[in-house]
């Protein structure tokens, strides 16, 4: 099965996903299960494999990056530029895992009747915009709401409280605005992604816009850590930015 609506945006939009080109959970089962031609199974899987053994370095790179970018952004004693360093880094790693996929994927495309690839790749929740929105809005709705329950937890003081809420409605507002604003975005990407016809150049720009969001969500917690940073003891950051790094 692909993957499904929810964890696919979230994969696509609000988290750092190393490698969206495939689109699948689990491309080596989805082959086995609608290729029934022998050779052509073998040689997507042999490719696939390959694939596998020459990303595997740089995953458990991107790995330990977002898992320091973590760790940096429970201390409140962490610069910006620091995590905006790793960051960068970061986006490195996953350019250099999406130009090694999508050389992968120009083969492996190749070897599929289009029968079978639409079995496994095509995705009928977004066949409109509508869907993209709504989809995505619950989601974030959802954690934006765990968020605010944290504050008002574990923030006692009225006049922090307020300027903490004032915040975090500000980065909500911008999340939800990154999201109407890219929807038509992530839509084309979610459909050149889809098709067995897509060119390199076509899922090169893809990509990078995708990456592109990732990198404006992170901007706009930044802006958020700002006021944390003035409004809550070592205790209170600690609570809140441990729920809020669960996006990374």
């Amino acid at each position: 099965m692909p993957v499904s609506g929810i964890t696919l945006l979230i994969i696509m939009f609000l988290a750092g996903n190393p490698e969206p080109v495939f689109m699948v959970e689990n491309l080596p089962k989805e082959t086995r299960a609608y290729v029934h031609d022998k050779k052509r199974k073998e040689e997507i899987l042999l490719l696939y494999k390959q694939y596998e053994k020459e990303v595997k370095p740089f995953k458990k790179e991107f790995t330990k990056t977002r898992k320091k970018l973590k760790k940096l952004n429970l201390s409140k004693k962490t610069s910006e530029d620091s995590l905006l360093q790793l960051l960068s880094h970061s986006l490195d790693i996953q350019e250099r895992i999406a130009i090694t996929g999508i050389s992968y994927r120009m083969q492996i495309q190749e070897l599929f009747l289009s029968g079978e690839w639409d079995a496994i790749f095509t995705h009928k929740e977004y066949s409109s915009d509508d869907s993209i929105r709504k989809n995505s809005g619950q989601a974030l709705d959802t954690e934006l709401e765990e968020i605010e329950l944290i504050i008002t937890k574990y923030i006692s003081d009225p006049f922090r409280a307020t300027e903490i809420l004032k915040a975090h409605h500000r980065y909500s507002k911008r999340l939800k605005e990154l999201i109407e604003i890219n929807a038509d975005t992530v839509k084309h990407n979610l459909l050149v992604f889809c098709r067995q016809d897509a060119e390199r150049d076509e899922l090169e720009k893809a990509l990078s816009s995708t990456y592109a969001l990732d990198d404006d969500v992170f901007f706009a917690l930044l802006d958020f850590n700002d006021v944390l940073k003035d409004y809550t003891t070592n205790e209170e950051w600690f609570q809140i930015i441990k729920k809020i790094n669960r996006r990374y």
